[in-house]
């Protein structure tokens, strides 16, 4: 993963971090994030593929693998608060603080990449 790749993943986890006054603004927020983290992820899988069968072996192919593997754990997590989110009725309240736990929680998977 490049130097700008992971500019870009700090930039996410500083909007994962916000807090944000309706569930409606986390929700789109939200899903900004899960719409650059599957970008990124399908970058890193097309830089894993275009390689050489032996440098997908090397380290740095595994290095690859390892943040492709991490970046699908933080879409399937995003997926599990968009589930959350979604039952929630009044879009206009703001969200919780388990809500916000699981923003930081997400944020903090995504920085570990």
């Amino acid at each position: 993963m490049n130097k700008a790749t992971r500019k870009r993943i700090e930039g996410l986890v500083q909007d994962l971090e916000k807090e944000y006054k309706t569930v409606e603004l986390a929700e789109a927020a939200l899903d900004d994030v899960k719409t650059a983290v599957e970008e990124i992820l399908e970058e890193e899988q097309d830089k894993l593929d275009n390689m050489s069968e032996g440098l997908q072996n090397s380290s740095t192919g595994q290095a690859i693998q390892d943040a492709i593997d991490n970046l699908e754990v933080v879409v399937s997590s995003i997926e599990d608060l968009e589930s959350t989110l979604d039952d929630i009725t009044d879009k206009t309240s703001k969200p919780s603080d388990d809500i916000y736990n699981e923003f930081v929680a997400i944020a903090g998977e995504l920085s570990c990449i």
